[in-house]
């Protein structure tokens, strides 16, 4: 997503034959169900592979949508995760694997699956994480707007609320994405800092535009690291354990 579904994940409709009464009845069917019920590659269904944390006895929850190529998920990541939960009022951070970002090159929509396997294992090595990894957006077609993976979000879960998760750098940058002023009028952002961007500012300038934008502004720690530091890193032959997630 950034500028950013799964295989439809939303009910749909399939007919079959009530055995009792030999009459064509229809019913919903929710591909979710069926989608959760496939085995990984160590016999583990999907929602156990995601620590099968995502139900809740709450009817309404308040959901952190956080996407990005996460090429690779790191230590920053985890963070900004641990704040929107523990400290933003967040019930939930769904981590969208987007498999290419319209505004950025240099990744390949071919590596989505691969990144999102990752970060499933990367989730589950931190007990207690209130982390969804979702792969709404694998099989959605290209481009990947964020907008449109947000809109399939509220129509598979109508019942929650979901607000988009940013850096300092892309709300500067937000007027480039599609649909912009749907995003923070219906949605809304919760931004983090990043070094070198004054958020009050950028706010300011925004809902100069339009007051009735939602965009909140996280008190949350910089962690000064890049994933794009740590492929370089990588490709020099580097130890990058220590800030793998």
């Amino acid at each position: 997503m950034s500028e950013a579904s799964s295989q439809s994940r939303f009910p749909i409709r399939s007919e079959r034959t009530d055995g009792t009464d030999g009459k064509r009845r229809r019913e919903r069917t929710d591909r979710t169900d069926r989608t959760y019920r496939k085995r990984g590659k160590k016999g583990q269904t999907r929602r156990e592979r995601t620590n099968g944390k995502r139900k809740s006895d709450r009817k309404t929850m308040d959901i952190a949508v956080y996407s990005g190529s996460f090429n690779p998920l790191h230590i920053g990541h985890l963070a900004i995760m641990k704040h929107m939960t523990e400290e933003a009022g967040f019930w939930y951070v769904y981590l969208i694997v987007s498999p290419k970002n319209p505004l950025k090159e240099g990744i390949s929509s071919a590596t989505g699956r691969e990144r999102y396997e990752a970060a499933i294992e990367a989730v589950r090595r931190h007990e207690g994480l209130r982390v969804w990894v979702d792969d709404i957006e694998l099989d959605m077609p290209e481009p990947h707007y964020t907008i449109r993976t947000l809109d399939a979000l509220r129509e598979r879960e109508p019942e929650n609320t979901f607000t988009l998760v940013i850096g300092a750098d892309n709300l500067a940058d937000i007027r480039r994405w599609r649909d912009y002023k749907r995003i923070l009028s219906e949605y809304g952002v919760a931004v983090f800092p990043r070094t070198g961007f004054d958020l009050s500012a950028i706010k300011e300038d925004l809902l100069a535009e339009d007051s009735s934008y939602r965009i909140t502004l996280l008190n949350a720690e910089m962690v000064d690291i890049s994933s794009t530091t740590i492929r370089e890193a990588i490709a020099s032959g580097q130890d990058v354990s220590a800030w793998l997630m």
